[in-house]
């Protein structure tokens, strides 16, 4: 459970980067995890780097979660950093959007400053300096306990839920990604993660709702929709957050190895035989058919990995919270 904080004691001014305000809804689920951590402080969401002034004026600085090593400024700017910050900061949920040794080196000095320093994956504390001082756990979404989760269905029959979004690092097809789903008779359900302005995703063309409505998929709306998930027997998501959603509701996850999170996911899963070609959809079609011939199984098994990842995301939130605790004792 999470504190109640006693009447007498000062809010938290917090001020917490991110990928925030983009109309992403795994960053919003991220943004959920921490407004929930921080219910009882004032806390400002930033979508950008403010200036260190607007910083100070903070009680405390929280960074991540997400993909944003070494990408964020506050990555980059550690010399200006560690010369202007003059409050505490604390690092919790990122992973890496690649390796750059020039930044790693850097990051030696957040991690010795850092009230907390939490990545999601083994693959970024892989990545990042090989420091004590970073805690390596679940995405923050794990750190929630107030998001709605669905039973699995009996059978494998009923719909597919469908994420796709726009990448143009690969040649592949979404329109026989979506037929490789139709041949296996199920209905399938758009699900749209991503539905702000192309500019904010890799400059991409088309949001994750225009592209499957292009697709001639029926009625993807552009926002979430939780019924879309809990109608579903199986979901393929390209996007990370929508196969964490679909373990959440123990709902067999099939996604695709065109980025490193997704592949590192599968892995660490122990269901890499769910991760296949972006631009093989007979694959596809193979999976889902496994997947029905053994659903009962699949589905214990996406059970069992959503209980670890569970746990180990309150282990992990009770641990900041107890870094809190000790760093601000009068006031959290």
């Amino acid at each position: 459970m999470l504190p109640t904080l006693p009447p007498t004691r000062e809010p938290l001014r917090v001020a917490s980067i991110g990928y925030f305000n983009r109309f992403n809804y795994g960053d919003e689920l991220l943004q959920q995890s921490i407004a929930r951590l921080f219910m009882h402080h004032a806390i400002n969401f930033l979508g950008w780097m403010p200036s260190y002034h607007a910083l100070n004026e903070s009680d405390l600085v929280l960074v991540g979660g997400g993909s944003i090593w070494p990408d964020s400024a506050f990555f980059t700017r550690h010399e200006t950093l560690f010369a202007h910050l003059n409050v505490p900061f604390c690092v919790i949920g990122i992973s890496a959007r690649g390796d750059s040794p020039e930044i790693r080196n850097r990051t030696k000095r957040l991690v010795d400053r850092a009230t907390f320093f939490h990545v999601r994956d083994q693959e970024t504390l892989e990545v990042l300096p090989q420091k004590p001082g970073i805690r390596a756990g679940a995405d923050l979404s794990w750190w929630n306990d107030d998001i709605p989760q669905y039973p699995a269905l009996n059978d494998g029959l009923g719909p597919i839920a469908l994420n796709l979004r726009e990448w143009k690092r690969t040649d592949w097809s979404p329109t026989k990604l979506v037929e490789a789903c139709r041949e296996t008779g199920s209905q399938v359900l758009p699900m749209p993660m991503f539905f702000g302005s192309p500019v904010h995703d890799s400059a991409i063309e088309h949001n994750d709702t225009m592209l499957l409505e292009e697709l001639g998929l029926p009625d993807p709306r552009p926002y979430w929709r939780d019924e879309v998930l809990s109608a579903a027997a199986i979901v393929v998501s390209m996007r990370f957050h929508g196969l964490l959603l679909g373990i959440r509701s123990c709902r067999p996850v099939i996604g695709f190895d065109y980025h490193p999170k997704i592949r590192s996911l599968f892995a660490s899963l122990g269901m890499s035989e769910f991760c296949l070609p972006l631009n093989e959809p007979a694959k596809l079609t193979e999976a889902i058919e496994k997947i029905r011939d053994d659903y009962d199984n699949v589905v214990a098994r996406v059970s069992a990995i959503r209980n670890a990842l569970f746990e180990t995301g309150q282990a992990d939130r009770n641990a900041f919270l107890e870094a809190l605790k000790q760093r601000f004792s009068d006031r959290f």
